[in-house]
């Protein structure tokens, strides 16, 4: 994002990135000049108070006002527009989605697994609070078992709901790079 020497004539606008005291910040309102001009003056240089924002990792959400062009080294960056966006996902790109969320029926592989294993050998030993236990954890595993089928229904439908009718949606980020000093040049 470049920026250019602000035009004493022009103030930013609400919303812009600007560089004030060498410091980033957004413009969060503009006031314009309420004083009565002066008759000596024939052609009075507006002046607005900007209130701004900053956006700078040390200092973020730091409120700052100023008069806009008395402010010295005071910058506008430059607008950059959002791309428009150029397509859809291909529907092989759904399908491979979609795959992945079956991959959680690993999840069920596993659970089976547990609970197909041997019965302890040494049950004898155990106490009867530790044989209980074993008994919840077992009817714990057989019922999630029983879950899983359904929320992967529940989720690739979901998916097929969300992809049926795609709509372009985009979000305005900010970006800040940070560049030493050294490759500033």
């Amino acid at each position: 994002m470049t920026t250019s020497p602000s035009n004493p004539s022009s103030a930013p606008e609400q919303g812009q990135i600007v560089t004030v005291r060498q410091r980033r910040y957004v413009v969060t309102g503009i006031l314009p000049n309420t004083l009565p001009t002066s008759p000596l003056v024939s052609q009075p240089a507006p002046q607005h108070l900007v209130a701004l924002t900053s956006i700078e990792d040390d200092a973020l959400g730091e409120g700052l006002q100023v008069i806009w062009e008395l402010e010295p080294g005071a910058r506008i960056s430059e607008k950059v527009g959002l791309p428009d966006p150029a397509s859809f996902d291909p529907p092989a790109r759904l399908d491979a989605f979609l795959d992945a969320v079956r991959w959680g029926a690993i999840a069920s592989i596993d659970i089976e697994r547990e609970l197909a294993a041997p019965e302890y050998r040494q049950l004898e030993l155990w106490t009867s609070d530790e044989r209980t236990q074993l008994t919840r954890n077992t009817q714990a595993l057989r019922i999630r078992l029983e879950q899983i089928p359904g929320e992967i229904e529940a989720e690739q439908a979901a998916i097929r709901a969300r992809f049926a009718d795609p709509q372009p949606r985009l979000f305005p980020v900010a970006v800040t790079f940070l560049v030493p000093d050294r490759f500033d040049r």
